[in-house]
This record gives structure tokens, sequence and C-alpha cells, in this order.
């Protein structure tokens, strides 16, 4: 009795533990993500965390590892206040590139950040840079 009794005691823990990290797992991560000035060869250039306000154009470049076909979105963000929002398909894949970008005025001088939202509208990463006068 007592053996039967933890037989399904470990069977239904192991399959608890199988559901609870089903539920975890976001579909896609995101194993790079970076502000540069360019994309060349599908490869982020001249990144980095401060740039001038006469950079003119400011790219969000992220790869991304998915396990099926999904969507996720780049939110641009100026001192608080949401300036872009742009929506991507990826495919299954474990180095899924995409980028958007974002033109930047001489006024655009301030505090900046780029959120990357999962398909359930949940934050992946977020990158915050500064655009200096």
């Amino acid at each position: 009795m007592l053996k039967q009794s933890l037989c399904v005691l470990l069977t239904a823990c192991c399959f608890l533990g199988f559901a609870t990290t089903g539920l975890a797992q976001s579909p896609v991560t995101i194993t790079e993500m970076t502000i540069c000035k360019g994309i060349q060869d599908r490869e982020p250039v001249d990144a980095g965390t401060s740039f001038s306000n006469d950079v003119g154009k400011l790219y969000c470049f992220t790869r991304a590892s998915a396990v099926e076909k999904t969507g996720i979105k780049h939110v641009w963000y100026f001192e608080g206040e949401k300036r872009a929002e742009l929506s991507f398909t990826i495919g299954a894949s474990s180095a899924w590139r995409t980028n958007s970008s974002k033109i930047i005025r001489p006024s655009d001088a301030g505090s900046w950040k780029v959120e990357v939202l999962g398909p359930d509208g949940g934050v992946l990463q977020t990158l915050a840079f500064v655009v200096e006068k």
C-alpha cells in the first residue's frame, strides 16, 4: 500500500513539474538587443548607449530565439512618452533577427528606451539610451 501511494505521489509531482515548467516558458526569448546607428549585412553597426542629437536615425536590433512562429513588438519611448510601436512576426529559429528604426530630430535630446513585448504583451527586454545635445 505504501509503495503504491508513493508511486501515485511521484507521478503527480512529475506531472505538476512538467505542467508548471511549460507555463513558465515564453515562446520567444530575446538573446541580443542593441541600439545602433545602422544595420549592415543584417548585423548592428555603431552600437551604443549614448548618441548625438544630430545622429539622424537610430535602430533597435534584436535577435530572438522562438520555438514557434510568433509576434513581438518594439515600443519606443522618449522621456516616458510612447513615440512608436511596431509589430513583427518572427519564425521558429534560435537566431531570428529583426530591427526597427526611429528618426531622431535635434530636439529629441533626452532619455529614450525601447521595450520588446512578447505575444502576450509582456515585456521581454528593455534597453535605455540617451540622445545628447
